[in-house]
């Protein structure tokens, strides 16, 4: 049977590029990681790592059961909320990260609703940056984030991350009086 923590030790491996990386990350000592990986390839029969230089790199096998990884890590988070269910209204801490005007605007108020609805649910607000927010929800250190759309976050594709549009932000363009764009409605970003 799979052990979910080194599955996940495992995936923060791929996910941060190194064994060190991916035991800071999970607040391990590198050599714990590395025993964790260890062990989970010998309870599957496979090697996880193989050499590449002076670090290491996924193996085929390691790279097919991360395909499977996010699936399963999925169904027991689903196993584990439906055992917790208070059928009926949400306890616990919910926490939540983003960027300082997506906090004022956007979950301050939401915090306060919730914290108005349900008493017995908290609502814990951290401001970070965007590439630190997928790192928080990857760690699983906040449960939500609302991050800006930039070219180096993961794809919309990446199963690690249920990403959803959330709104669209305009952006005002301002040139002088006589500008070739001056009067138009819309102007393309790379004009």
């Amino acid at each position: 049977m799979i052990d979910l923590r080194r599955l996940h030790v495992l995936r923060a491996v791929a996910h941060y590029g190194t064994v060190t990386a991916a035991a800071r990350a999970l607040h391990f000592t590198p050599s714990a990681a590395s025993q964790q990986i260890r062990q989970l390839a010998r309870d599957l029969g496979v090697d996880l790592l193989e050499p590449q230089g002076r670090g290491v790199r996924l193996s085929p096998a390691a790279e097919s059961l991360l395909a499977h990884a996010d699936a399963i890590e999925t169904r027991w988070e689903q196993a584990e909320l439906d055992l917790r269910a208070d059928h009926g209204a949400p306890t616990g801490l919910l926490r939540v990260t983003g960027f300082p005007v997506a906090i004022s605007v956007l979950l301050a108020p939401m915090a306060a609703r919730l914290g108005a609805r349900h008493p017995r649910l908290t609502v814990r607000i951290l401001e970070t940056e965007v590439s630190k927010s997928f790192d928080l929800l990857f760690e699983g250190a906040t449960d939500l984030a609302i991050v800006e759309a930039t070219p180096l976050n993961p794809p919309l594709s990446d199963a690690r991350f249920d990403q959803q549009p959330l709104l669209d932000d305009p952006f005002d363009l301002v040139v002088p009086e006589g500008h070739p764009l001056a009067g138009r409605e819309r102007a393309g970003l790379e004009e």
